[in-house]
């Protein structure tokens, strides 16, 4: 058996020994195409083209050696995208001395995993050494493809799962990282632990004329590979228009990004040093004396992701119309798509945005170090330039707003079951986190749901850290959404507390329930608003319940306030409620403002007064 095209020399699969030979040629389901000698008893394959594998892995097919004809089974990638001759730079291998998977960039290691997330045989014997996977345990693979997977080496190194999408090495692995399999590439003491590559658009400024090299058989790898190793070398870009996308032009001098620049990309060699130094020192400038760890981009663990501009680029399609969720006082939020699977969302922090640094970090530093299912979890970040963003798990159901305002329907339980989720994670951020925290902000924008509906409270923006002791702080800046969710004292006299939470809890209890605004008209068809018409849906006694509860929550004075470990308690059992005293702001605003003048005049002029405070509502 041969194969012959024009112009060249014809290959030879397989040539019979015997002229007696009755050969068969057969696909198999599996994807192998076997030779068999059906004048013969053995079950062995005459030639199988799964001894040959090339950028392609199908289950039941081998990564090791026979080492009984000494051959070995591994993939080569293709030169390039275009190009499928097996002279790529990276070949994967099933390493029989460590037992791991290693992918190799020219022979020399360039990444490695011990475990796969996919079941797998490894067979170690005299005869032969190798690693065969299977798919039924395929999980991440759509229902319909569970029973088909095959993995594929792609020319810049990275093993696709087909079915799936899901990568591992490749682009990962950008010279100094070390976690998630990749391996240090060697090179000059130049290059320090802080540098990798990142794919970036922006102009050059040469001190060195460029270097364009059209190798045919120099891939972008390659050309990345030979950058490192010289220290004048800044970055590589490869040539596009050659017929074979091999070869690259090489950069000397130095570089400015343009994340809005032109259309060609750039792999730059880039000091992370400096941002992450940078996050570092931000990070740890507050009073808990707690540091955080930093990861690079793209490695695995429990600690905080600082990812590249590059990468967050390419997750929300350039920050494409099509990909925005909306805008907040922070800046437009993103939905994106990291190389993982996983789906994101990106706060992008806006030059023309109220909020600034100080916020920023705020959210860094709480959220990073908080973790309560009620409470929205941080994936990660980006310092890079003038970009600062902020990277979230994606809610698909969005904020609970866009429920209890709009179309959407919420039956009661479920209502309930937000309720309680919401005193569970505010309980969580008074009581029982590493830090006491005053989020100053709680609203029903500020609520968001998972894909279950369950309630994960976000946007830390305007919170504040409570020693242990402090049970009240003063501020001169009244911060947050004032439209009817700020306590009488925060408003009146820049006092906040726990209490203050609290009453923006009640507010939005009441919300939940009615599902009216709070600084909308109480008004049905122009007659006063009733809750009867209400209670079809649900639990008569458990929504008069939440009233009470919700009422008692927005008492005008802080004291008069349960605390959230209260608010649970009466919403969960049947215990008697004491009533309700006045509701806020209904006619004690002047009561209120006679309070203020009163203190004013015992303490002097006071940055609490309300004359001095300064209002950014949002």
């Amino acid at each position: 058996m041969k194969l012959t095209y024009s112009g060249g020399d014809p290959v030879e699969f397989y040539s019979s020994q015997s002229s007696t030979a009755n050969i068969t040629a057969i696909l198999e389901d599996s994807g192998n195409f076997v030779l068999k000698d059906e004048n013969s008893s053995s079950q062995q394959f005459l030639w199988q083209s799964f001894d040959f594998p090339t950028d392609t892995f199908l289950p039941g097919m081998k990564l090791g050696i026979d080492r009984r004809t000494g051959q070995n089974w591994s993939l080569v990638s293709w030169l390039s995208d275009i190009v499928p001759t097996p002279a790529g730079a990276f070949t994967f291998e099933w390493d029989t001395n460590g037992t791991e998977l290693v992918i190799k960039r020219r022979d020399v290691i360039y990444w490695t995993r011990k475990e796969v997330d996919f079941s797998f045989i490894n067979v170690s014997k005299a005869e032969e050494d190798y690693f065969m996977f299977t798919v039924s345990a395929n999980q991440y693979a759509p229902q319909d493809q569970r029973n088909f997977s095959m993995w594929q080496l792609r020319s810049d190194g990275s093993v696709v799962d087909l079915t799936t999408s899901r990568t591992f090495g490749g682009p990962e692995c950008k010279g100094n990282n070390t976690d998630a399999g990749c391996e240090r590439w060697s090179g000059p003491t130049c290059r320090s632990n802080w540098n990798s590559f990142e794919l970036r658009s922006g102009y050059f400024f040469e001190t060195v004329p460029r270097k364009v090299d059209y190798n045919s058989s120099l891939s972008t790898s390659d050309c990345k590979d030979i950058c490192w190793k010289n220290c004048t070398c800044v970055g590589v870009t490869p040539i596009a228009n050659n017929a074979n996308n091999t070869g690259c032009v090489f950069w000397y001098g130095s570089f400015t990004q343009g994340l809005t620049g032109n259309n060609i990309q750039h792999y730059i060699i880039v000091d992370q040093g400096s941002s992450e130094k940078y996050l570092f020192e931000l990070l740890t400038m507050d009073a808990t004396n707690d540091t955080l760890e930093l990861e690079n981009d793209g490695n695995k663990g429990h600690n905080l992701k600082v990812f590249s501009a590059a990468t967050i680029m390419a997750a929300t399609n350039s920050f494409s119309a099509e990909n925005k969720l909306g805008q907040g006082g922070f800046g437009p939020v993103y939905k994106g798509t990291l190389p993982d699977g996983r789906e994101i969302a990106v706060k992008r922090l806006s030059k023309s945005s109220g909020q600034g640094l100080v916020e920023f970090k705020n959210e860094l530093i709480l959220i990073a170090k908080l973790q309560h299912m009620n409470l929205v979890r941080l994936v990660g970040c980006c310092i890079q330039g003038e970009e600062k963003m902020l990277v979230y798990e994606y809610m698909p159901n969005k904020s609970l707003d866009s429920f209890i305002f709009g179309k959407e329907l919420l039956d009661w339980k479920k209502r309930f079951e937000i309720i309680e989720g919401i005193a569970q994670g505010l309980l969580y951020l008074h009581k029982y986190s590493r830090l006491r925290i005053i989020h100053r902000d709680l609203k029903a924008g500020n609520i968001l749901l998972d894909e279950n509906l369950n309630p994960k409270i976000s946007d830390f923006g305007m919170a504040r850290i409570f020693k242990i002791n402090d049970l009240q702080a003063n501020t001169n800046q009244i911060v947050g959404t004032r439209a009817g969710y700020m306590s009488p004292e925060y408003v009146m006299e820049g006092i906040f507390s726990v209490k203050s939470d609290v009453f923006s809890f009640g507010v939005l209890l009441l919300e939940i329930v009615s599902g009216r605004k709070i600084h909308g008209h109480l008004q049905i068809d122009g007659r006063p608003l009733n809750l009867v018409g209400y209670v079809k849906f649900c639990s008569k006694d458990q929504l008069l319940r939440c009233i009470h509860v919700g009422l008692l929550c927005v008492e005008d004075n802080a004291v008069d306030r349960p605390i959230m470990s209260d608010v649970i308690s009466m919403l969960t059992s049947e215990a008697q409620l004491t009533l309700p005293k006045q509701p806020a702001f209904s006619s004690a605003r002047s009561i209120v403002e006679e309070k203020s003048l009163s203190k004013r005049a015992e303490i002097g002029t006071s940055i609490n007064y309300v004359s001095l405070s300064t209002m950014d509502a949002r």
